[in-house]
Parts: structure tokens; C-alpha cells; sequence
């Protein structure tokens, strides 16, 4: 029978399963992000990061005949054998990202041509092991309700890109404040205060697995990049823009996203207190670097 001990120090649990013939085998027990960092604007996740929320991850298209499906969790993580079981020897396509913040505010897409993909040809997409949202050039997702880009801000994507490609950038359709890696090899981070929009950028031409963190705090910005602080440019100005992200894979409706994500929060509050804890939880449970 399993073992369950708790170590405050861990902030988690540490699962001891097994007997004294057979061995045991320990399992570290990642806690539940949300539930340790309450009060996110959004949260978009492929592993459950909510102990109070009980709905489902995704909601899933298969490509043979446009049935739709929920696909919930097993042991806080994507059950990913009811999601092939639903597709099977076909393609998923992720229809809803569900919010786990409590707001409701699900990332949805209804045209089939934009809908980003989970599963091709009957195989998940993986990395470090866990599955992943795949934009191949043609997903985005629209929020059900435009999230603030005045005032306080703090983000947290899990993403991959495609080399000289856009990330999965946070955006608005029609213009205005964004943060991400785009084509020109330039990360971007950009904040809005009136009717005046400002951003910073920093070199990266890297497709590396990351975490990006983005901040603007009392009109200050900041980003990192696993753990790593970006040297970001002075800050420029461009003009008036748009005061919200409403998008998730392009932005202004152009520059398309190739790469993978797997989870995105985003906090219209100052997080930087908690940036260490965040990082960490977020680290322990895909092992990023």
C-alpha cells in the first residue's frame, strides 16, 4: 500500500510506494500552482494547477468526422489515454483550453482551420515528456474576455518555438501590446499606460524549451527566461495601441506562431515577490533546466 509523506520543506509531497521484498520506489509530488500562488487572471495548463477546480483541460475535435470531446486529468495531468482513445489513428484538435483561475475565461477556437493540434495522425505531441499544444503555423486561440494590459502584469508561458519563427506570443488581434520571441530573433515585451504604448526587446534566436516570465510593475518591465534575466533595450514608445490580450498564437492577426506550448498564467497583479516560487513549481514539474 503507498506511503504518503509530506515535507514542508519540499512544499510538496514525496510518495513512497512498494514493500520490503520488492523494493520501494519514491515519486516527488508537485504541488498545485494556482493553489500555492492564488488569484491569476487566466490559467491555461495541460496538468491540473487548481486543487478547487473541477472541469476538464481541453476540449478536443478529431479530425475524421468533427466529434468533440472533453479531456480531463489523471493523477493532475492530461489523461492522455482518453485522449487517444477518442482520436484514435486520427488528428486532435483543441477546440477550448479551459481556465483553471476561477474566471471562466476559456481560450476557444471555433474555426477548424485555426484550431491548434494535440494529436497527428494518431501520435501526442510530446516534450520532456509531457504533452503539448502545437500551432504548426495556423492555431490561436481567442480569450472569452480581453485580460488588461494596464497596470501591474505578470505572465508565465511554457513554450517551444520553431527557429526564425514567432513563439507563442500574448497579444492582442488587432494590435497593441504583446510579449514574446517573433521571426526577427528579437524577444518583446510591451505595456500600455493611457493611450501611450511602450515595449523593450532583447537579441534571442534560440528555440530552446523555456520559461518566459514577463513583468511590468509600476510601469517598470522585466522578462526572464529560465531563471535567466533578459539585458532588455531602452524602452521605446509606439504610439497609442490597444489596453488588452485578447489572443493566444499571433499577433495583430499576422505573425503565426509555429511552436508548442503547455501552460499559460497570467497574474494582472505584481507577482515578483513570488517569481522564485512560480519558476520553481513550474521547473519541478516539466524539468526545463
Amino acid at each position: 500500500m503507498p506511503i504518503l509523506i509530506s515535507n514542508r520543506g519540499l512544499n510538496g509531497r514525496l510518495k513512497v510506494s512498494g514493500n520490503s521484498t520488492g523494493g520501494f520506489k519514491a515519486k516527488y509530488i508537485v504541488p498545485l500552482l494556482l493553489s500555492l500562488y492564488p488569484g491569476a487572471s487566466v490559467g491555461y495548463s495541460l496538468r491540473k494547477i487548481s486543487s478547487t477546480y473541477t472541469g476538464s483541460a481541453i476540449r478536443v475535435r478529431r479530425s475524421n468526422d468533427n466529434a468533440e470531446q472533453n479531456i480531463g486529468f489523471v493523477n493532475n495531468e492530461l489523461d492522455t489515454a482518453s485522449l487517444l482513445t477518442f482520436t484514435g489513428a486520427n488528428s486532435g484538435f483543441v477546440t477550448t483550453w479551459y481556465d483553471q483561475s476561477g474566471n471562466a475565461n476559456n481560450a476557444v477556437q471555433a474555426t477548424t482551420s485555426l484550431q491548434a493540434r494535440i494529436v497527428n495522425a494518431g501520435a501526442i505531441t510530446y516534450q520532456n515528456g509531457k504533452p503539448v499544444i502545437d500551432f504548426y503555423g495556423a492555431g490561436i486561440f481567442y480569450t472569452y474576455s480581453p485580460i488588461t494590459a494596464t497596470g501591474d502584469l505578470s505572465l508565465y508561458i511554457v513554450q517551444k518555438r520553431v527557429i526564425n519563427t514567432p513563439s507563442v506570443t500574448i497579444s492582442s488581434t488587432s494590435g497593441g501590446p504583446y510579449i514574446g520571441q517573433q521571426s526577427d530573433n528579437n524577444f518583446y515585451i510591451q505595456r500600455v499606460t493611457g493611450a501611450s504604448g511602450f515595449y523593450r526587446s532583447a537579441a534571442d534566436s534560440s528555440a530552446a524549451f523555456c520559461i518566459l516570465e514577463g513583468y511590468t510593475v509600476s510601469s517598470v518591465m522585466s522578462a526572464y527566461k529560465n531563471n535567466i534575466a533578459y539585458t532588455l533595450t531602452a524602452e521605446l514608445s509606439f504610439g497609442s495601441t490597444n489596453t488588452s490580450y485578447n489572443s493566444i498564437g499571433n499577433y495583430n492577426g499576422l505573425a503565426q506562431s509555429t511552436g508548442t506550448v503547455l501552460e499559460i498564467i497570467i497574474y494582472t497583479n505584481n507577482q515578483t515577490s513570488n517569481r522564485s516560487g512560480i519558476n520553481t513549481n513550474i521547473n519541478s514539474f516539466y524539468t526545463i533546466y
